[in-house]
């Protein structure tokens, strides 16, 4: 129990953070940044007292995850080596074989999770 409730402390907090980045609010303590923890944490209290199957819930995740993340770590790939964007910092030859090869794992890794759930 303490485990879910450190998770679901620390995901609320995460949603916050990614609300204060994507508003480019600065302030932690910005009622905005508390609105958005406190209202994460009472969706998922609310789910959680309902019958709603949790275990279908993971699954979902899972899948969504399995097949979002190769798409996201191409999509980033991409983008660390546009030169309009990143200009000088872009990838390097060894920075390319290395994202190459985490892009391979995670294809991997998301085709063998997908092949559990179907």
């Amino acid at each position: 129990m303490a485990a879910g409730l450190s998770s679901a402390l620390t995901a609320a907090l995460a949603a916050a953070y990614v609300y204060k980045g994507i508003s480019n609010n600065t302030d932690e303590r910005s009622l905005s940044f508390k609105l958005v923890w406190i209202l994460i944490l009472t969706i998922g209290t609310l789910v959680s007292l309902t019958k709603i199957n949790m275990i279908l819930i993971i699954k979902f995740a899972q899948i969504a995850n399995a097949l979002i993340l190769p798409l996201l770590a191409v999509f980033l790939w991409k983008v660390s080596n546009s030169k309009t964007i990143m200009g000088e910092h872009r990838n390097t030859r060894v920075s390319n074989i290395c994202a190459l090869l985490v892009i391979v794992i995670t294809f991997a890794l998301s085709f063998k999770t997908l092949m559990l759930f179907f």
